[in-house]
């Protein structure tokens, strides 16, 4: 009878050390992350929130969306950007703390701007973070964010390069 006890034990937590055992970028491995940037520059105040969800479908291949939520404010006005963007990321590890985590994105953002009307703007990002986890189920990372966007008339006229922080973890 105990020996059945301790089996039954040792089977119901094999299931749960197998998963306990999966590492970043693993099939199934669920991301949440995000990025909070904050700044003034000449006169404008920035305010810049992306959380993002990101599942890994096959080993190193990510799948995800990201609200994206901008705020300007200066002297003449304010303007509020509001958007989705699905992405696709590859895992490069190059360690147990280390990996490269480049992701391509596609955007649909609305612009409120006071005194004018809301517009809609497309773009493509690329976000080449480079994450460091120092203790498993969270990271930190930064990189390059290259972004290319513009209205739906004027189609991909604004490019930015900046360079973008990232925290998350992974279940």
């Amino acid at each position: 009878m105990k020996i059945a006890i301790v089996l039954s034990l040792l089977f119901a937590a094999l299931p749960a050390r197998a998963q306990e055992e999966r590492k970043f970028g693993d099939p199934g491995v669920v991301v949440p992350s995000g990025s909070l940037a904050v700044g003034t520059v000449s006169g404008t105040t920035t305010i810049d929130l992306q959380p993002t969800l990101q599942f890994f479908t096959t080993p190193n291949v990510a799948l995800g969306i990201s609200l994206l939520y901008i705020h300007l404010s200066n002297d003449n006005g304010s303007t509020s950007v509001y958007g989705l963007a699905p992405s696709l990321g590859y895992n490069l590890r190059l360690g147990d703390a280390l990996s490269i985590f480049p992701q391509a994105s596609l955007s649909y953002e609305n612009t409120a701007t006071t005194g004018r009307e809301d517009r809609g703007i497309l773009g493509l990002g690329l976000f080449v973070p480079v994450l460091i986890h120092p203790v498993r189920h969270f990271f930190i990372g930064f990189g390059p964010d290259f972004q290319i966007s513009g209205p739906t008339g004027d189609l991909f006229s604004d490019r930015a390069l900046i360079v973008r922080t990232v925290i998350g973890g992974w279940l």
